[in-house]
């Protein structure tokens, strides 16, 4: 799968120059379509929502946070730990005004409202003249019979105890039909 260069770039710019927005959790916003349903919070933005006959994409963003939805047909077989990589790759690859550190990828298990939901957690940087700002992303597979989805979250470490609010409830109330 190759990451649209737009939106990498855009990715990058947000998570270097963006200031942080404080979580909103009074009365979510609610996404539903094409077999995908999630609230997410009042203060972010569906920024990008692609659909095509193979794949999918789409991004929520709050501040410099990022929640990514990608599905591709081509990619249903492939294993949590294999996508994050591939992602992280292609990131690497693909970004020019920046350089992102090699990833470590760990395995890890996150306690959800009514599950627990096994993860992968890939700890990087992001430098931009001079300027190194550790992130970190998690990965996560959600499978519902023969249709899946790849989740990645996207955040600078120091952002994050403001923006898991905004994670967890898509998370929470992420639904594939």
């Amino acid at each position: 799968m190759k990451l649209f260069p737009l939106q990498v770039l855009l990715l990058i710019f947000l998570s270097v120059t963006s200031t942080q927005i404080k979580a909103d959790s009074a009365v979510p916003n609610a996404y539903n379509k094409e077999d995908i349903s999630f609230s997410y919070l009042k203060n972010w933005d569906i920024t990008e929502d692609t659909i095509d006959k193979d794949s999918r994409l789409l991004f929520v963003e709050g501040g410099d946070a990022i929640f990514i939805v990608v599905m591709h047909k081509s990619q249903a077989t492939t294993s949590l730990l294999d996508f994050a990589k591939h992602y992280s790759s292609e990131a690497r690859t693909q970004t020019s005004i920046a350089k992102l550190s090699e990833g470590e990828f760990s395995n890890i298990e996150e306690k959800l409202k009514t599950s627990t939901i096994k993860s992968v957690k890939e700890s990087f940087s992001i430098s931009v003249i001079g300027v190194t700002i550790p992130h970190i992303r998690k990965y996560y597979k959600i499978q519902t019979g023969e249709k899946f989805v790849f989740l990645i979250t996207q955040v600078a470490i120091e952002d994050l105890p403001q923006t898991k609010p905004g994670f967890d409830l898509i998370l929470n109330t992420f639904i594939l039909k």
